[in-house]
């Protein structure tokens, strides 16, 4: 999973899983993600 593919996912009104959620949270509070 990556965050490109979750923004693209919210950006077409998609939905996202709760998988998705969970390893957005996470990513970014290890600093995997930027904000």
């Amino acid at each position: 999973m990556d965050v490109i593919s979750v923004i693209r996912t919210k950006r077409d009104r998609g939905e996202l899983s709760e998988a998705q959620i969970d390893w957005v949270v996470d990513a970014y509070t290890r600093g995997v993600v930027a904000d």
